[in-house]
């Protein structure tokens, strides 16, 4: 029976599969600017864009200010249970 990682990405490309997918995490994982914190696990990722389903809009919701943030981002912390609005000096609760 073949298992499924250890079969070669393509017929022009005999890396194993799961060397393939090694690869493209630890790739991943080495872009420092993929996670916002070293060590950080795959719900801490860096969210780009805030959700909007059905008209609602769910701004990205943290557990902490982050840093870097540009004038106008706007999160929920969960920790305050409470909107954060970054002025482009500091971040205030709104």
């Amino acid at each position: 029976m073949d298992v499924w990682g250890e079969m070669p990405k393509s017929a022009l490309d005999s890396t194993r599969i799961d060397n393939t997918i090694q690869t493209a995490i630890d790739l991943h994982n080495a872009d420092v600017s993929a996670h916002r914190d070293t060590g950080q696990s795959l719900s801490d990722h860096v969210l780009s864009d805030p959700i909007e389903h059905d008209g609602v809009f769910y701004p990205t919701q943290l557990s902490a200010d982050p840093a870097g943030a540009t004038e106008g981002a706007l999160i929920y912390r969960t920790d305050l249970h409470a909107l954060r609005y970054y002025d482009g000096t500091s971040w205030v609760t709104l």
